[in-house]
């Protein structure tokens, strides 16, 4: 809608008032002059543009128009410079406006930025520091002397700062001891590295002293972390910190003293252990509605997630660091949940029982799964959780007994199975009882050596007097190359599932005439997906005639 009303208005106040905007508009950087014979025809030309409907807004609504439409700009000078050669109105809102140019760029050139400084006033600043442009075709130096440039303009004016976002790296430590005032002002702070490897020293990020801070974004650059900047705080963001991360005691105490908490997230950042944080007791966050502990020991996590109550919460993020080999046999599948989790469990069924889908994976070499869920894009909340168990496919079995036993109602569900090979079927039987049996609509299977799950897929078994199949809602199958599982062999395994022998089955299942058998099918196959499987005509043909033409997914020679 900006663009267009721009394009409208320079169009009209063209015709009205010929050039005299844009000589205007380059005056921005200097006082304008009128005058000259033409004076009476501007202000006549002045008084016709009044009456253009836009013209009539309120000052105030129009200023707030020329702010929104300025983020379409990466030179915010050139951006106020289009809006004043519209009409004369504009340019003398644009001139007089303090507010439209509070905001200090990175991309503006930099002998633009004291008029922004100088334009501004004495509001508040908003501080915008852009990252590297990677992988184009630019000059290095200069560009790095631009962002050295920028933070040399705008540090000094860090006490009037209300919103920061700043990018540094290896070039700009020696600015890291200018941040190291009080901010009276600063409600948003974001800060990230751009130096992968040894970073710069700990340093005391405002001194401890942003009264007004409501958010706080720290990624890859260790700061003090037992301070009060983390106090009473609305978002706290620690991403990557290297070797010098907050202790257990330390984010325990953010979380003590952050009543107001909405959004808290951790993320590779390696937890030092502390001595003292087990005398802290469970804290309740009444207004945390979105937790994501992410890339740390479990043991840590298990520390700081056992010490959260969080009654609105609605998106959860866990996911440990991999056990180590050493560490792969102690893992305790139902202690790590009953202690980091168990207290979440509203949460968790409530995302899993309004999810559009439930997506499961499993590494069975490792035991190690993944659980999260889809949602629509109006619901804000999810899950995403990792979980360890030794190595085999109980460690599923666990998981989804655990997760799932509050859950009301399982949304279709996708299934990733890989590395499982020579199970019995005794080790899958449960599968049938399971929460999610009802529910898998979608199942990769990626093996190396073995099709015993696919076999277990494609038998039936006899159980209360129903023939019961494993899965039944499976709509996509994915399955191994045919050099894992032969065609012939394929073949015969589909056609138990999807083309069974009827007077077969009732003199197989059951040892009792008088039995009833009830005979429910599967869902026929939407998607048979073969993983680099090239099908002569003939064998394409033999599989179609089981699962149907048109959806089997593989090559086919003529």
């Amino acid at each position: 809608m900006t663009d267009l009303t721009l394009t409208v208005e320079r169009t009209k106040s063209q015709d009205e008032l010929g050039e005299q905007p844009k000589a205007e508009a380059n005056s921005l950087s200097s006082n304008p002059h009128d005058g000259g014979s033409a004076r009476l025809d501007i202000k006549i030309s002045r008084e016709k543009n009044s009456l253009v409907q836009i013209n009539q807004f309120p000052t105030e609504l129009l200023i707030a128009i020329f702010y929104a439409s300025l983020e379409g700009f990466s030179d915010r000078f050139e951006g106020l410079k289009t809006i004043a050669s519209v009409a004369w109105l504009w340019y003398s809102i644009v001139k007089e406006s303090h507010w439209l140019w509070t905001v200090l760029d990175s991309r503006t050139p930099r002998e633009h930025l004291p008029i922004f400084l100088q334009r501004a006033g004495h509001l508040p600043l908003s501080i915008k520091m852009h990252p590297e442009l990677l992988f184009q075709n630019f000059d290095v130096d200069q560009e790095d002397s631009q962002n050295t440039a920028f933070l040399a303009t705008v540090l000094p004016e860090l006490p009037r700062w209300k919103e920061a976002s700043l990018i540094l790296h290896g070039g700009h430590w020696d600015f890291q001891e200018k941040l190291e005032q009080p901010a009276p002002l600063l409600k948003k702070f974001h800060m990230e590295s751009e130096t992968y490897g040894e970073g710069p020293p700990q340093f005391d990020l405002f001194q401890g002293q942003a009264p007004e801070l409501d958010e706080l974004s720290i990624q890859g650059l260790p700061i003090r972390w037992n301070t009060s900047l983390f106090s009473n705080l609305v978002s706290i963001s620690i991403w990557g910190i290297p070797g010098s991360g907050p202790t257990v005691e330390d984010v325990l105490q953010w979380i003590v003293s952050s009543a107001r908490l909405r959004s808290f997230q951790l993320c590779g950042s390696p937890l030092s252990p502390s001595t003292t944080h087990q005398d802290i007791l469970p804290v309740e966050i009444p207004q945390l509605r979105s937790l994501n502990i992410s890339d740390i020991h479990s043991s840590s996590i298990k520390h700081v997630l056992s010490r959260i109550r969080a009654p609105t919460l609605r998106e959860l993020v866990v996911r440990p660091d991999p056990p180590t080999v050493a560490e792969r046999d102690s893992v305790d599948l139902p202690k790590f949940f009953d202690a980091s989790l168990a207290h979440f469990s509203p949460a968790i069924s409530s995302s899993i029982s309004h999810a559009q889908r439930l997506t499961i994976s499993m590494y069975v070499p490792r035991g190690s799964m993944s659980v999260s869920t889809t949602q629509e894009a109006e619901r804000n909340e999810g899950i995403a959780i990792d979980f360890d168990h030794q190595p085999g496919i109980s460690g599923l079995q666990l998981c989804l007994e655990l997760l799932l036993r509050d859950v009301s109602l399982c949304p279709p569900t996708s299934l990733s199975i890989v590395g499982l090979n020579e199970v019995s079927d005794n080790d899958l039987l449960w599968i049938l009882d399971s929460a999610v049996n009802d529910h898998v609509t979608e199942l990769s299977i990626r093996n190396s050596g073995d099709d015993s799950f696919l076999a277990f897929l494609c038998k039936e078994r006899y159980l209360g007097g129903a023939v019961k199949w494993p899965l039944p809602k499976l709509k996509r199958l994915l399955i191994p190359n045919v050099t894992v599982v032969s065609v012939e062999r394929l073949a015969r395994l589909l056609a138990q599932r999807y083309a069974p022998d009827v007077g077969e089955l009732s003199t197989t299942l059951t040892s009792e005439p008088q039995s009833p058998l009830i005979l429910e099918a599967p869902d026929r196959l939407d998607s048979l997906l073969i993983e680099n499987a090239t099908f002569s005509r003939s064998d394409y043909n033999v599989l179609a005639s089981i699962v149907g033409d048109g959806c089997i997914g593989a090559r086919v020679e003529d």
